[in-house]
């Protein structure tokens, strides 16, 4: 994304690079999908400004299939339980983050950061991408 093989693609811009690990939180498939549905929306305003909100539904329907795979197959219902819960802002959201924090075992952690569900930082954070398709659940 950042070094292009090729001599003529226009660069992303700074705010791209935000908006795409906001989106996708770097995992390799779901990058993929959103530099692609990018240099589409760029491509089709001539590189002029371009709308990211577009851009995010464009995104959600094809990454809508591998979040749902994920979703069903790849975590358990704890795991699913904290996501939720994380994506709602408040209490809950904050509850959530400090059980997620406390476990010894960082495996559960490192599998949703790994799926691209959770920022592992803090505060945890869930990936735009993701908050959208749990809105849509």
């Amino acid at each position: 994304m950042s070094k292009p093989n090729v001599e003529n693609l226009h660069l992303f811009h700074e705010e791209d690079f935000e908006f795409m690990k906001k989106l996708t939180a770097w995992h390799p498939l779901l990058l993929q999908i959103g530099c692609d549905h990018l240099f589409d929306a760029y491509r089709e305003s001539s590189y002029e400004a371009i709308d990211r909100e577009q851009l995010l539904y464009d995104y959600t329907l094809e990454a809508e299939d591998v979040y749902e795979q994920y979703w069903l197959h790849e975590i358990d219902n704890k795991e699913r339980d904290w996501l939720k819960a994380l994506s709602q802002k408040g209490m809950g959201a904050q509850e959530a983050s400090e059980e997620l924090r406390k476990l010894k075992n960082l495996k559960r952690r490192k599998k949703l950061s790994h799926l691209g569900f959770i920022f592992d930082g803090e505060p945890f954070e869930i990936p735009t991408g993701v908050q959208a398709f749990l809105e849509g659940l």
